[in-house]
């Protein structure tokens, strides 16, 4: 099974605008960053998932924020 789950959200110009790590498999981001709303927009992930084996995977893509 997974043992960590990091996601981190960067905006289109590479600043880090959510971190979250997860021990429960759970990676939530309701598209606020330092407590306010962030723009629509195409923001970019990297989420990384430790497994308990000591391997880890990491994915990067893109997410559209619409409200």
């Amino acid at each position: 099974g997974d043992v960590y789950k990091r996601q981190i959200v960067f905006d289109r110009w590479g600043n880090q605008m959510h971190n979250s790590i997860s021990s429960d498999g759970t990676i939530m981001w309701n598209g606020s960053s330092n407590g306010g709303d962030l723009n629509p927009g195409v923001y970019i992930y990297q989420l990384t998932i430790d497994y308990i084996d000591g391997t880890s995977e990491t994915m990067v893509n893109d997410l559209t924020l619409i409200k």
